[in-house]
């Protein structure tokens, strides 16, 4: 009996171990929920600016997007380098989630930009593919730090891009801005709101 109990021990311990570990991690999550609303405004932002700026004729309109993309990018390395300096170790599951939205975010340049710039990909079918790629990080995030909102989110994106595949212009615009909205920003906000609370 004696040696089943000191068995149990070191499983307890391990077990317990998984459960900080998985916190950690949630509480990680949690405070970078201004990145998530920043990009949600960002992209919803971007995509309105450039779908008036086609209506009305602007010979670039897709010169919003360097711009906002470049804010963005700068706001982004600086709070993530001041959060990573601040972390004495950086998660397991922070790493793969920095490589996944490395891996979504090449995805994103090639088909939006290179593939719009070669005339490759036709233009109608960008906003469901990338609707796609942003499904699979937020799928992931969702599962590494058991947010029931970015899984929800993701399942939103992939809809989004299934649907916009039978609908015409603006319509697919339309539904993926209402999407950034409430695939990252409220997500995001709920992730200031539960740090705000656990502080």
């Amino acid at each position: 009996m004696e040696e089943a109990l000191s068995a149990e021990d070191p499983l307890r311990e391990e077990l317990a171990e998984i459960r900080r570990a998985v916190e950690v991690a949630r509480r990680d999550r949690a405070i970078h929920g201004d990145i998530y609303v920043l990009w949600g405004l960002i992209v919803a932002l971007g995509t309105v600016l450039e779908a008036v700026g086609i209506d009305r004729g602007v010979e670039s309109p897709w010169i919003v997007w360097p711009v906002l993309a470049t804010l963005g990018g700068i706001y982004s390395a600086i709070t993530g380098h001041r959060r990573e300096r601040s972390t004495r170790v950086l998660t397991h599951a922070a790493k793969v989630e920095g490589q996944t939205w490395l891996a979504a975010t090449i995805a994103v340049v090639i088909v939006s930009f290179i593939g719009g710039v070669s005339g490759r990909i036709p233009y109608p079918l960008i906003t469901p593919l990338l609707s796609v790629i942003l499904g699979v990080p937020l799928r992931t995030t969702g599962t590494l730090y058991d947010s029931r909102h970015l899984r929800l989110a993701s399942l939103g994106f992939f809809a989004c891009g299934a649907i916009s595949l039978f609908l015409d212009r603006p319509y697919p615009q339309i539904l993926f801005t209402l999407m950034m909205l409430v695939g990252y920003v409220w997500p995001g906000l709920a992730m200031i709101r539960a740090e705000r609370q656990r502080g």
